[in-house]
């Protein structure tokens, strides 16, 4: 399915502690498809001191139209190494939303 020019790309960078259940964001990107199509970059910046040794770090991706209705998304959380991630290319598939 070929996205609209006016879809619009979230990804964030969650830091998720089990123990307690808890789910922070601590960084994001959003932005026009501008008629682009998948597969779409991203980068995120975030801050050093908002990783910790106890949490794990997840990515979410989303693609909506540009009227906000939810078009993709990534199934489940899906877990990165942040420090593989600062050096080697993440790929998120995105699933269509039904």
């Amino acid at each position: 399915m070929a996205l609209r020019n006016d879809a619009q790309v979230a990804v964030r960078l969650m830091a998720v502690s089990l123990e307690e259940r808890a789910i922070n964001e601590i960084g994001k990107q959003e932005y026009e498809t501008a008629g682009r199509q998948v597969p779409l970059p991203f980068d995120i910046a975030f801050e050093m001191d908002q990783v910790g040794a106890d949490w794990q770090y997840a990515i979410e991706a989303r693609i909506e139209d540009g009227k906000g209705n939810l078009l993709f998304k990534n199934a489940g959380m899906q877990f990165v190494d942040l420090r593989q991630a600062m050096t080697e290319e993440i790929n998120i598939r995105v699933e269509p939303v039904r």
